[in-house]
């Protein structure tokens, strides 16, 4: 008789990382409100969405919570007669199949979003960086609402079971020197607060599928920037 398949819900928060409905995340939220590094997260999380599919989706679907977070118009529908984006409609630059199977760097993420109306850059960690400079963009960045943090980061230097993940940051609290990460596999971690000396190990720890350090693609509206927007050679999609 075939045994049973093994199935899993969630799995359990190593101590590092606070779940964001604890007592200690809601106080952690509470302290940071007065501080304004809590404006991202009014904006990002208000489309907070689980991962599409298990694996290499993590990257689609922080993209595209940016996206809807951003007003953007995908200018196709998704379900009639309704237009808004799915992980999807993101298939020009890398086909879907192989990022579903292999994931998406944080450079063709940037590509991608840039086929989509969103301007950006990549930042990956050298030797020569350090948590001050990292800390300063994250308290630049949740200062903003019109700004976007996708984290490139090594799961098992967290603790947590998994390797290689992306997901975007949903604040900070600089009393505790906390991040917030609105993990996109909700079905596998539930968003958490970590240390972001903790954070910072896990950034600039080697990304396995490129053998260079992980990172973070910061976004914004293409329209908001001065300067030529970067067109988008790849498949045209068909508008409504």
């Amino acid at each position: 008789m075939a045994s049973r398949l093994k199935t899993c819900y969630r799995n359990v928060l190593p101590p590092s990382c606070i779940p964001f409905t604890s007592d200690k995340g809601k106080k952690y939220f509470k302290e940071a409100l007065p501080t304004g590094h809590m404006n991202c997260y009014f904006v990002i999380g208000s489309q907070y969405k689980t991962q599409e599919e298990p694996g290499g989706y993590s990257g689609l679907s922080s993209l595209v919570m940016v996206l809807n977070a951003f007003h953007i118009d995908p200018g196709i529908v998704w379900k009639w007669p309704f237009r808004w984006y799915h992980e999807d409609m993101l298939h020009c630059c890398t086909p879907l199949e192989e990022i579903r199977k292999n994931g998406i760097s944080i450079e063709n993420l940037l590509r991608l979003a840039r086929c989509n109306n969103l301007e950006g850059h990549v930042k990956r960690f050298s030797v020569e960086s350090n948590i001050d400079e990292f800390r300063d963009v994250i308290k630049n960045v949740t200062l903003k609402e019109d700004v976007a943090m996708i984290l490139s980061y090594n799961r098992s230097t967290l603790g947590q079971i998994g390797s290689g993940h992306l997901s975007p940051i949903g604040g900070y609290n600089p009393i505790e020197d906390k991040v917030l990460i609105l993990d996109v596999e909700r079905f596998k971690y539930p968003p958490h607060w970590v240390c972001l000396h903790d954070l910072w190990n896990a950034i600039k720890s080697i990304d396995e599928s490129t053998g260079l350090p992980h990172g973070y693609v910061k976004l914004w509206r293409a329209d908001t920037i001065i300067g030529e927007k970067l067109s988008c050679n790849c498949l045209e999609r068909k508008k409504f």
